[in-house]
């Protein structure tokens, strides 16, 4: 394997991985984009996860929730998401994408959007690709974080939620 960058700036390879001190981890992103962690881990450099709201299910509050949980370090990269029917309630109704940690429980983690959510109200059928969050913290994931659908305002109508999150290991 040539061409290759690693976490720890190791530059011996063996076998097609990085070779470091006993027990400590090993990252390689080889030149295919590759992700190498610990020499037994192989996922691509960036990763899409999706989740969908079929039909009605958009509606109700108590149908969003976590919907990936980090097998590995991971930053959010993009957030698209899109609606087949639009919410019609008279108050605003959007939707956040939440990080997370430990025992924290929906509503009780951090932004992973910046200050502009999704509006659920927005046009049927139209990929809507909202800003992150300028913190970085709030975007990168440990093993074992996960990510949340947070809902505000009331669903009426809402229908057809599809969201899509790409990462990238870190």
């Amino acid at each position: 394997m040539s061409g290759f960058s690693h976490s720890k700036g190791y530059s011996a390879i063996e076998n097609g991985f990085a070779v470091g001190p006993e027990g400590e981890e090993t990252t390689i992103i080889n030149q295919d984009g590759v992700v190498f962690v610990e020499g037994t881990h192989k996922v691509p450099k960036t990763f899409t996860v999706s989740t969908i709201l079929a039909g009605d299910a958009a509606a109700t509050a108590a149908n969003y929730g976590v919907f990936f949980i980090a097998p590995f370090a991971c930053e959010v990269v993009s957030v698209r998401e899109s609606h087949t029917a639009a919410g019609t309630d008279a108050g605003a109704v959007t939707l956040d994408i939440e990080k997370l940690t430990g025992t924290q429980a929906p509503d009780a983690g951090v932004a992973v959007l910046g200050a502009t959510k999704i509006n659920l109200k927005g046009a049927a059928n139209t990929v809507q690709s909202p800003a992150l969050t300028g913190t970085t913290a709030n975007k990168q994931l440990a093993a074992g974080d996960r990510l949340c659908l947070k809902d505000a305002g009331t669903l009426t109508a809402v229908a057809g939620l599809a969201v899509t999150v790409e990462l990238k290991a870190i």
